[in-house]
């Protein structure tokens, strides 16, 4: 008999829960937005309901559910699930308890861990991660996270704080992070990110494309880029130039057998990926003889939702 769990994906823009089996096949999905900037109370309200919604689901397609696994930005303790630390894309998040109340809503164990962990976690069993005992995964969207995988097991760190990738600094004094510190990567690749740069040099390419969009995402500038936008073309070299030093850094240290990039962002493709590793081979001097694999998510955005599911099990 097969068994199935909840997987939630917990982003700044969306919040998506999906049941899965244990084989990774998605059943259903729902889809929500994130209340973000009313604040932590009332994306765990929006939680709660979109976990009750997922039940009735699976009470209607007679599928017994044996748990809830949630990918949540920020730094998370793992055994108590609660939230440690966080971005400022959720004001309030930090200190969320989401194991114990939510273990009491639904009596069902509950399971939680940083998003771009368990990114990692179903790249490394269903994605092109399967098989890799080091690997590392990089998300980028709304923020920028990291799962690392060593020999064979994640990597949480001593006090459940590693593998954040986005705030590495790449840049000495340099742009202001939602962190609070300068100079992140995430203050260089993120999609608010791409999007403050749109707004803020627009008016000295009078002839972009973007122009004409009235309020202008991240993959608009992706999509202007591609069809030769001077403007964007610049922004998102500069991404890839920033995405491959980060990228750079990790491989000097952990020299794994593959670095997978996923999150909305990646969604533009290979040509994207071929830009940053153009930057890669620019600045890792021991390129000739490294063996990493760079490649984008097998699984796409549905890596979040499926990976939060495999806690369950």
């Amino acid at each position: 008999m097969k068994q199935y769990s909840i997987g939630i994906d917990l982003g700044g823009t969306n919040l998506r829960a999906a049941i899965i089996s244990k084989d990774g096949k998605i059943i259903s999905r729902i889809t929500e937005p994130t209340p973000s900037k009313e604040g932590g109370k009332a994306v765990f309200k929006r939680l709660i309901e979109t976990i009750h919604k997922a039940k009735y689901i699976a009470r209607e397609k007679n599928i017994s559910i044996i748990g809830i696994g949630i990918g949540t930005p920020g730094t998370i303790d793992i055994d108590k699930g609660i939230v440690l630390g966080a971005s400022s894309n959720i004001p309030g998040w930090v200190g969320t308890e989401l194991k114990a109340p939510l273990e009491k809503e639904f009596n069902l164990p509950v399971s939680v861990d940083n998003d771009a962990n368990v990114v990692a976690l179903a790249e490394g069993r269903f994605g092109n991660a399967k098989g890799k005992k080091t690997f590392i995964c990089i998300t980028l969207g709304t923020g920028v996270g990291g799962g690392i995988v060593l020999d064979g097991k994640l990597w949480h760190g001593h006090s459940f704080s590693a593998s954040e990738i986005g705030h590495m600094i790449i840049q000495i004094n340099g742009q202001q992070c939602s962190c609070g510190t300068q100079g992140c990567l995430e203050a260089y690749t993120s999609a608010p990110e791409i999007v403050r740069q749109v707004h803020s040099s627009l008016s000295r390419f009078p002839s972009s494309i973007l122009h004409n969009i009235d309020i202008i995402r991240a993959k608009d500038v992706f999509d202007a880029a591609n069809q030769s936008d001077d403007l964007a073309n610049i922004i998102v070299n500069n991404v890839a130039y920033y995405l491959a030093t980060g990228i750079v850094n990790l491989l000097v240290i952990l020299d794994p057998e593959m670095i997978i990039l996923g999150g909305g962002i990646m969604q533009a493709g290979e040509w994207f990926l071929e830009k940053v590793k153009k930057g890669i081979r620019h600045q890792d001097l021991n390129i000739t003889t490294r063996k990493t694999e760079i490649v984008l998510a097998k699984l796409g955005t549905d890596a979040g939702l499926i990976g939060a599911a495999l806690l369950c099990f």
